[in-house]
């Protein structure tokens, strides 16, 4: 191991030895913010996962991913379809010519959203809830002109509701 010794009669330079103790400093402060077993800072919400695949996803793909909005590899929150983006390129005659979508793009999915309601203490309050909602309607915006839900009493819009209160 190589190792750095001041030349005969010389202190090691006092920044060498502050930038010592900011590297172990840093390090440790990585390491124990760093959430598992011994440390779960914030809880990784579980909603359901059935409900996700059988109606969650069908939401999305109909209302959010298509290619100019969520549907878009370049959005911070990306969203895989049938239709629209799929992780993996389509070749005739695979699987991804149906109209599934992979296990891998429901993983995603599943766990792009509920990545969002980390922290969150009511599905009423979720913001990925509330984006989907009208200003006008206690919503706040969206994108410009995109509203997905007019009313917090719409089906789609109690579905989903009723999936991030299942991991909360």
């Amino acid at each position: 191991m190589l190792r750095w010794t001041p030349p005969a009669g010389r202190a090691a330079p006092r920044w060498l030895a502050a930038l010592s103790v900011l590297g172990l400093g840093i390090v440790g402060s990585a390491l124990q913010g760093c959430p598992g077993p011994e440390n779960p800072y914030l809880p990784y919400p579980e909603p359901d996962f059935e409900e996700f695949v059988a109606v969650v996803q069908p939401i999305l793909a109909r209302s959010c991913s298509n290619l100019g909005c969520h549907g878009d590899a370049n959005r911070r929150l990306t969203l895989y379809s049938t239709e629209y983006l799929r992780a993996e390129p389509s070749v005739p005659g695979t699987p991804l010519d149906d109209e599934r979508v992979t296990a891998a793009e429901l993983a995603w999915n599943y766990d792009t959203l509920r990545a969002r309601l980390i922290d969150v203490q009511s599905a009423d309050d979720a913001h990925l809830l509330l984006k989907c909602l009208d200003p006008a309607a206690g919503g706040i915006v969206h994108a410009v002109d995109t509203i997905i839900f007019y009313t917090p009493d719409e089906p789609e819009y109690v579905a989903l509701r009723d999936w991030i209160e299942t991991g909360l």
